[in-house]
């Protein structure tokens, strides 16, 4: 089995403001759907709270605990950067990256 290391983009609802998510699953399609779900169908209270959620970036890794580890590690990243280096960081590790 694979675990999945991804980060969502969405609008915030009430605020118009682009956003991030980093999270870790076992099986993306349907860690996507529950998101676009919102919380009745089991995504995070913060993807309830936005809007035209799409996956700009995922790594896939063998075991649970790398992609724990690398989930850790993005999020404690992330917090340090500025939202123009986020964009940047996902454009330069991504093939996928719809962040602008």
């Amino acid at each position: 089995m694979l675990y999945s290391v991804y980060i969502l983009q969405g609008l915030l609802k009430r605020k118009h403001k682009s956003t991030f998510y980093i999270g870790e699953t076992s099986n993306l399609d349907k860690r996507l759907q529950a998101h676009e779900g919102g919380r009745k169908k089991g995504g995070a209270l913060r993807t309830s709270m936005m809007k035209d959620i799409a996956i700009v970036y995922h790594e896939e890794f063998s075991t649970l605990k790398e992609a724990m580890k690398e989930e850790r590690r993005l999020k404690k990243e992330f917090k340090k950067m500025k939202r123009a280096d986020k964009i940047k960081y996902i454009k330069e590790h991504s093939e996928q990256s719809v962040a602008s």
